[in-house]
């Protein structure tokens, strides 16, 4: 005896069309949860890369320094100027130096809305008034909550001396510069930055 062939019945559609419909959402959910999972991974990955960028050009002008002296402003001559805000040099502009030879460089903490931001000046050392404008081809880093300088020298008996947020001795290099910089909330954390300057061998101011 040949059994007839009956078609689906409504409560079977509605099943199949409700398992159908599960099946997308489980699948359109998957794929959401690896879009979110690589924009976060890659917004991560980002802001590594600022950090190390940010970190390198520090590290190399700073830690570049010469002694070397620039005209302040006020007719005098200075070999570094520095307080928790600003600080200026000259330095052989890593890693390739210039053909006028060695700059001036100004990195200097400036307010911005709410936060801080590092900009960062360069040009020639006996050109006095050196000024750092923010804009995008100087400012090294913005939407910061705060940041800070600090510098470090050696005492008479040779021994690291205390952090200090100013530099007194203009005639003098700092051995040690620190470069803190705090992320807003919600942010990834900056590292501490410590960049040692090789030439600096005198004592503490």
């Amino acid at each position: 005896m040949i059994r007839r062939m009956r078609g689906f019945t409504l409560l079977e559609l509605l099943l199949a069309t409700l398992l159908l419909a599960s099946a997308i959402a489980v699948t359109a959910a998957s794929v959401r949860g690896m879009s979110r999972a690589q924009a976060r991974s890659e917004a991560l990955l980002e802001a590594s890369m600022t950090r190390n960028a940010v970190a390198s050009l520090l590290r190399g002008r700073i830690g570049a320094a010469m002694a070397v002296k620039f005209d302040p402003g006020d007719g005098s001559e200075a070999m570094f100027l520095g307080n928790a805000l600003r600080m200026e040099f000259v330095t052989e502009m890593p890693p390739y130096p210039t053909l006028a030879g060695p700059m001036r460089q100004v990195i200097e903490v400036q307010s911005a809305g709410a936060g801080q931001l590092i900009c960062v000046a360069t040009g020639p050392r006996g050109v006095p008034g050196l000024a750092c404008a923010p804009d995008e081809r100087t400012t090294l880093v913005a939407d910061l909550a705060r940041a800070e300088f600090r510098y470090r020298g050696r005492d008479e008996d040779g021994r690291p001396g205390p952090w200090l947020p100013e530099w007194k001795r203009s005639d003098i290099l700092p051995e040690w510069i620190e470069v803190r910089m705090t992320a807003r909330p919600g942010e990834p954390e900056w590292p501490l930055l410590d960049v040692r300057i090789p030439l600096a061998v005198n004592p503490v101011p």
